[in-house]
């Protein structure tokens, strides 16, 4: 009992109950998205596996969670590796690997670890230690290389930018926090001409004759449930979403 009231007065108990909240949310909502049990089991398997790892990476202190985070960050690289190994591809894109009944996003995973070590490798950085530096582009290059492979733009922008915000956290020159600006600006105007689907769903949104279909759903849902809904399992325009 000694070690579950020191994890509990070392914890912070807002976010905590705010995330027990927002599962417990998201396991009562899970029954109205279809007639069987397939969504309720399946988050609240995740749900249950999330607060697990939660109490766990909670306990552990700061040379171990920057052990945990090295080595799973190479096992989850090795995992996106599988990705394109195993060519498990869903519309077009390779970012899951399937695991039974269950499909992973190694790229989803992998964030919190590279931003732990990230913030790792800045700190030697700083306490003289500057090959570090190279060690933590490696990191980054390495992750953004198979990312931008699967191929997952969002992911991409998303990544990148927390690692320069990081970097300019730490004391970043202006210079290369413009450089950086450059970089996320290219390669944003680069995908529209390199994948068509980003292609498409820009033009979709700057013409305003282009498919309005699921804008337009989103819309009814609004008018029909207003901002609070019609209840679980009540509505009935999410079966019309193709990807609902």
């Amino acid at each position: 009992m000694k070690v579950i009231e020191n994890w509990w007065l070392s914890i912070d108990k807002l976010n905590f109950i705010l995330i027990i909240s927002l599962g417990i949310t998201g396991v009562i909502l899970s029954f109205s998205v279809n007639e069987n049990f397939y969504y309720i089991n399946r988050h609240s398997i995740f749900f249950i596996i999330s607060i697990l790892l939660l109490v766990f990476f909670s306990n552990l202190g700061d040379k171990n969670i920057r052990r945990v985070s090295l080595v799973s960050f190479f096992i989850l690289i090795f995992m996106l590796l599988l990705v394109f190994l195993l060519d498990f591809e869903i519309k077009g894109a390779k970012r899951w690997l399937k695991i039974f009944s269950f499909t992973i996003q190694p790229s989803e995973i992998i964030k919190p670890f590279f931003i732990i070590l990230t913030a790792w490798c800045i700190s030697q950085t700083i306490n003289s230690k500057k090959y570090y530096n190279i060690l933590l582009f490696v990191f980054f290059a390495i992750l953004l290389s198979f990312i931008i492979l699967q191929p997952d733009l969002g992911m991409t922008i998303l990544i990148a930018t927390t690692f320069f915000c990081q970097l300019f956290v730490a004391g970043l020159p202006l210079l290369l926090v413009f450089v950086a600006l450059g970089f996320l600006i290219t390669m944003t105007i680069s995908s529209y001409y390199l994948f068509d689907h980003v292609k498409k769903r820009i033009s979709s949104f700057l013409d305003s004759g282009a498919d309005t279909y699921q804008i337009d759903l989103s819309i009814k849902a609004f008018q029909s449930g207003g901002i609070l809904g019609k209840g679980p399992g009540q509505g009935i325009l999410k079966e019309r979403f193709p990807d609902a």
